[in-house]
């Protein structure tokens, strides 16, 4: 029992990532193994208690992830739907965030002048910032991607492409290293949509990254430890665009 635990450890923790609970997961793949199964045989299978067994499996078909069968002798057995019904949930979730975003954007645009901090900690929260500049019809970059390239790999890749297909106007200026590194393959993605001016060589190579776009800038250390800040404040947004386009007009 405990070494089957343990291969299932990295899928409950997938599982988790995509809202269900530990508890949750540990049932549904107890369900994808076993077949049919009554909340006696779940809560003895899973170590769960047998009351809480049976708020879990209701959850479960609240979310389509299961199936409910009653025997002849009108007994209660719960299967698993096959896997793919994951992806029905998360599409039904972002169904809903879509209805509601108007509303919630309308609320968080409210008072434009309180600046807002946000805090993002190691690669996977500081990817948030990069999805959070796609929002924007025009991003002002300055900087080096070199050793974001380096790090982020095939995401960095996707955001590319993802400016691409939201028809994003790309402004960068770059530390001469990432430019020579990171340039040309920038260019073969975004094509029209990319422009950029690189720094001299003599003033160095920084591992930092500065996105402008709409009212927010964010601030990315790509060094150990990896973190980044994004600045939320028209006024704020609004200098480090000036500063942008005079930093350019004088290269």
């Amino acid at each position: 029992m405990v070494h089957s635990e343990r291969i299932n450890m990295p899928i409950i923790d997938e599982l988790n990532t995509l809202g269900l609970s530990k508890t949750e997961a540990n049932v549904y793949l107890f369900l994808l193994k076993n077949g049919f199964s009554s909340p006696s045989q779940v809560a003895k299978g899973t170590g769960i208690q047998r009351p809480h067994c049976y708020g879990i499996l209701d959850s479960l078909l609240a979310l389509g992830l299961i199936v409910p069968q009653k025997t002849k002798n009108k007994r209660q057995l719960y299967a698993a739907r096959d896997p793919q019904a994951l992806l029905e949930t998360i599409k039904r979730k972002e169904e809903s965030i879509q209805n509601i975003l108007p509303d919630l954007r309308g609320l968080y645009v409210t008072n434009k002048n309180k600046p807002r901090i946000q805090y993002f900690d190691g690669i996977e929260e500081v990817k948030q910032i990069y999805r959070l500049s796609l929002e924007a019809s025009e991003v002002f970059g300055i900087g080096s991607t070199a050793r974001m390239q380096e790090i982020y790999g095939g995401f960095f890749v996707w955001y590319q492409k993802e400016i691409k297909k939201r028809n994003i106007i790309y402004h960068d200026i770059l530390t001469r290293p990432s430019g020579l590194k990171a340039v040309p393959l920038t260019k073969e993605i975004l094509k029209g949509l990319y422009e950029n001016k690189l720094l001299r060589a003599d003033e160095g190579e920084a591992a930092l990254d500065i996105l402008v776009w709409n009212d927010s800038v964010g601030f990315v250390a790509h060094d150990q430890p990896i973190f980044g800040t994004v600045v939320t404040s028209q006024s704020f947004a609004t200098m480090f665009k000036m500063i942008f386009n005079a930093l350019w007009s004088r290269m």
